[in-house]
């Protein structure tokens, strides 16, 4: 045994600038794609509302990605791209399965233990020495996040046998500064409170994972409880708008997932299917805000099928006299000048319905439209924050036969900054 470990680590040394250190797999023509800068905008919709209704677009085994197959480690990915560049494809929920094992130092070239991402299970898979560290995982999503003003959710798997002092000294170590942390340890979240809420503190990361036997360990500082945050749904049986499995008002109230295993082990072996495109977007207009569809790769369909928001190469770049948005008669949001005279989009901020007034006008006159019309009943002028709103203002625009009408989002303040105000 002792002596394969030596012939890997001498592979390894040998072959370390195509093997054991991750190279650049960004597809840059990609990430400057409308797909990517739409799925940005549609996450950056929900800033103000409460995050059971906001996006998370997710991956599942996140670091379990081709990025960092090395020969030794990560020989059946879930995902193509790496966590740096499934962050600038607009995911916002990160899966690590944290588990303690040995691991070669690449500094001291020492074989010791450590917190490392290891995709292992009791059937199939193990850990590698190889594998990438808990800490590696971490500065990478800071790297990010030091760019860019985003809350993601970090999700991780407790495989650490015990092992909590160890991941909590990452965390502290990496990104404490970031980190939304509980008022005390096994606080539930509070799934009330917005982004914006969370970036006004100076935060941009929720990790959960803990559970009620490990929350009072030291990690229990950073990490919430999972009970009571998610839910999920099976997207093979899932049953599309309006009907939405009989699950609109649940799916509301929670953030609600959906994935596929992308491995070969579960396509071949388990014969499990890949998530389609028609279910990406079936999940995507009932609300389901957390979809991980797999393997995740670049140009894939699917990427397209999880926008509900913005139309095909829309806003548009070369045009910056177009700064307010409507929802057209499809549904989908397209820039228009903000003088034109079009009905208003109005909603409850409790409730969450629809209502559209009578009155036509410019855009700038919304606010005031919607409070001589509702505001009685407490109606504003509003944007969709998710895939079931949209859907039930379409429906509502359709049942009173209106085209178009003006949605509460435009970019006049910063140019290509689009905000709900």
């Amino acid at each position: 045994m002792f002596k394969y470990i030596l012939t890997m680590l001498l592979a390894c040394h040998l072959f370390v600038v195509s093997g054991c250190k991750v190279a650049d797999d960004t597809d840059y023509e990609y990430l400057d794609s409308w797909a990517v800068q739409a799925i940005t905008l549609q996450n950056r919709i929900s800033q103000n509302v409460p995050l059971r209704l906001a996006e998370f677009p997710a991956t599942h085994n996140s670091f379990n990605a081709q990025a960092y197959s090395n020969g030794f480690s990560y020989l059946d990915p879930n995902h193509v791209p790496s966590m740096l560049n499934q962050l600038r494809m607009g995911k916002r929920m990160i899966n690590m399965d944290l588990h303690w094992d040995i691991h070669y130092n690449a500094a001291t070239r020492l074989i010791t233990t450590d917190v490392v991402l290891c995709h292992d299970s009791s059937d199939f898979g193990f850990c590698s020495m190889w594998d990438r560290t808990f800490a590696e995982g971490l500065i990478e999503v800071r790297g990010w996040l030091e760019e860019n003003d985003e809350v993601i959710i970090l999700k991780l798997q407790d495989e650490l046998d015990g092992h909590y002092e160890e991941a909590y000294s990452a965390i502290k170590a990496e990104i404490s500064d970031l980190v939304y942390t509980p008022s005390s340890p096994c606080d539930p979240f509070n799934l009330e409170v917005s982004k914006a809420e969370i970036l006004a503190q100076g935060k941009k990361i929720i990790i959960t994972g803990a559970k009620s036997s490990t929350c009072n360990n030291s990690w229990g500082e950073f990490v919430y409880l999972d009970e009571g945050m998610f839910a999920s749904v099976n997207h093979e049986t899932f049953e599309p708008y309006p009907i939405c499995n009989n699950l609109t008002d649940a799916i509301q109230q929670k953030i609600y997932g959906a994935t596929n295993d992308g491995t070969q082990v579960a396509q071949i072996i388990l014969q499990k299917n890949k998530m389609t495109i028609d279910q990406v977007s079936a999940l995507a207009r009932c609300g389901v805000t957390a979809i991980s569809f797999e393997p995740l790769q670049w140009w894939d369909e699917r990427h397209v099928a999880q926008i509900w928001s913005w139309d095909v190469d829309r806003p548009r770049r070369d045009d910056t006299s177009r700064n307010c948005a409507i929802q057209k008669i499809d549904g989908r949001f397209v820039d228009e000048t903000c003088d034109v005279d079009i009905a208003f989009s109005c909603q409850h901020p409790q409730n969450r319905d629809w209502k559209i007034t009578q009155l036509s006008g410019q855009w700038a006159n919304g606010f005031l439209a919607c409070e001589n019309e509702f505001g009685q009943m407490g109606y504003l002028f509003s944007t969709p924050v998710n895939g079931y709103e949209n859907a039930r203002l379409s429906d509502i625009k359709e049942e009173m036969g209106i085209a178009s009408v003006w949605l509460n989002y435009s970019d006049n303040i910063n140019e290509g900054s689009w905000e709900p105000l």
